[in-house]
Formats: structure tokens, C-alpha cells, sequence
């Protein structure tokens, strides 16, 4: 038996790690509940986002704060403008890029249904972070049925599946542009390996290795 694993999020930072010299890696999924993060309707909510209902709403779910490179998303609403931009969270830099990005709808913090109708409602989420390990919120979209765009970095390059349930490229516009084209279906469809389920199996199954 082994004396000791190690649970690692994706498979990126399995190989990162075994490069440093660490042994026994095993990848340990994430889940989401899915009670709650599943496609839902609001025709109020997508009204209140874009009354002429011809822009796609592009959103942000995650703390308002420098390390999430969210200006390189707050960007783009001063250049397209056929997107609606949505940031969901706070956080100490909200203050500073409401004065400048007046373009943008700042929400503050959304929980349990609601956060799942902001998902839902939206034609794209983006995840601008390029030091996250992992990235809940990308799961939580594609469980709404909304694809995802990103940087091709740890964490989305794990999750999103290129062109069918979100897109990763260098050009964070570009990447929103071909997620706009991933069906709610194959988004779906691409979420359900995380499941808490599954994560409660590898754990388990760690265990008994060890034990």
C-alpha cells in the first residue's frame, strides 16, 4: 500500500507537481448542487438586464478584486457594445470600477436560486483569472447551461470543453465570441462528471489505498 495521496484538482497541476518531484498524485473532481445550479427561466430578470432584449448578457461571477484580472473583462464594455456586462460580487476594487466602467450592471453578491437565474439568463460567463487551481463558478455556469469563456490557463483548460461548453483562447473577446456559439445541450451535457458523487468515490477509494 501506499503511505501517503495526495488529491489534486486538475489534471494540470498533477503534472505541474510531479515535475517538482511529488509522488502519489491522484485527481480529485469537484461538484456543485445541482438542486440548485440547473437552467432556470426568468423573463423579469433577463427584461431588467437588457429591456431591448437584443445584447447578449455576458457575465461575472466572483469577488471584485485585482487578482481576478476582472479589468481585462471590465475592458470590453467600453469596446462592444452589443453585450450587456454583468458583475455578480463584490469586493474592495467594486467602488473604483463602477466610477469607471458605467456601462456595467454591478449586482453585488447573488446566493442559491438567484445566483443559478443570473447563470441562466446569461448568454456567456466569463473567468478572467489566471491563477485560479480550479474555478467553481465555471461548473456552476455550465450547470445553468451557459457556456464559459477564458484564458487557456489552469483551472478552464481542465474544466471547459473546447468549443462545446465554453472556449479558452489568448484574446479573452475571442473566446466569448466562440462560446457564444456552444448549445445549451452539449453544455449540459459536458458538466455532469462533476458531481459530488463522484468526488466522495475518489476520496473514499484514497482511503482504502492508504489504509
Amino acid at each position: 500500500s501506499r503511505s501517503s495521496i495526495i488529491l489534486v484538482n486538475t489534471t494540470t497541476m498533477i503534472h505541474e507537481l510531479s515535475e517538482k518531484g511529488f509522488q502519489n498524485l491522484e485527481l480529485w473532481t469537484r461538484g456543485i448542487d445541482r438542486n440548485i445550479f440547473k437552467p432556470r427561466t426568468n423573463e423579469a430578470l433577463s427584461n431588467s438586464l437588457d429591456p431591448t432584449r437584443k445584447k447578449k448578457i455576458i457575465l461575472y461571477v466572483g469577488r471584485v478584486s485585482k487578482e481576478k484580472n476582472i479589468e481585462v473583462f471590465c475592458d470590453l464594455s467600453d469596446k462592444i457594445d452589443n453585450y450587456r456586462f454583468v458583475i455578480v460580487g463584490d469586493g474592495p476594487i467594486r467602488e473604483k470600477l463602477e466610477k469607471k466602467y458605467n456601462k456595467i450592471l454591478f449586482t453585488g453578491y447573488k446566493f442559491g436560486k438567484e445566483l443559478a437565474e443570473y447563470y441562466s439568463v446569461a448568454d456567456s460567463t466569463v473567468f478572467p483569472s489566471l491563477n485560479d487551481t480550479f474555478g467553481i463558478t465555471i461548473i456552476e455556469s455550465m450547470a445553468c447551461g451557459t457556456p464559459v469563456a477564458a484564458f487557456p490557463v489552469n483551472g478552464p483548460i481542465d474544466i471547459i470543453d473546447l468549443g462545446v461548453s465554453g472556449f479558452f483562447h489568448e484574446d479573452i473577446e475571442v473566446a466569448i465570441k466562440k462560446s457564444l456559439n456552444c448549445k445549451e445541450e452539449s453544455v449540459l451535457e459536458s458538466s455532469h462528471k462533476f458531481n459530488w458523487e463522484s468526488c466522495a468515490d475518489i476520496f473514499i477509494n484514497s482511503i482504502d489505498k492508504v489504509s
